[in-house]
């Protein structure tokens, strides 16, 4: 076998066996890392949250809705300064978040990246 003879499609032997070392050793790291496992149904980079980690959020979320609509309801019927406005916006701005929030919780399975 020499060192540049070629293949059938006309590419070097040598680097056939390169390019079978990195598959080779991509495979592996993603082996150790845990990427690309099945085993739960989460795409690649992510991790199923637990049931109980799942329950435990929904509801500090909608405990946390439960306060700020209550800041809100206590809120003056006609806001008047820039400070009441800003404080209006900040905690609708907030609800949209928790909302989005339980939204996403409320699935059966919820999905984090892994950073």
């Amino acid at each position: 076998d020499k060192p540049l003879s070629r293949d059938g499609s006309n590419v070097p032997l040598y680097l056939r066996r390169v390019k079978g070392a990195i598959a080779a050793e991509q495979q592996l790291i993603a082996q150790k890392l845990g990427i690309g496992v099945d085993d739960d149904g989460a795409p690649p980079g992510c991790m199923l949250v637990p049931e109980s980690e799942r329950v435990d959020t929904l509801d500090r979320l909608k405990k946390r809705r439960e306060e700020l609509e209550a800041l809100h309801r206590r809120l003056p019927l006609k806001i008047e300064t820039i400070g009441q406005k800003q404080r209006c916006e900040d905690l609708v701005k907030e609800l949209q978040t928790v909302e989005d929030g339980i939204r996403s919780f409320s699935q059966p399975k919820v999905f984090v990246r892994i950073s």
